[in-house]
């Protein structure tokens, strides 16, 4: 998946894989969200013997694969 968003600090990036935690707080709170959907992801893909990673630039988006 890729989006054309604000993108993702280096510093930040492993962060949002975690339950609740959201990088934009600001961004969240206009669009909605509760900070789950990338962590059930992840999980579910190291459940099945993968991984979900992410390349971003911030003001540019970014990549989830």
């Amino acid at each position: 998946m890729e989006d054309t968003g604000i993108g993702i600090a280096p510093e930040e990036r492993e962060r949002i894989f975690h339950s609740f935690e959201q990088v934009h707080k600001q961004l969240t709170q206009k669009a909605g969200g509760t900070g789950l959907g990338l962590a059930i992801s992840n999980k579910l893909a190291r459940l099945l013997g993968g991984t979900l990673e992410v390349e971003s630039e911030e003001g540019k988006g970014s990549r989830f694969t």
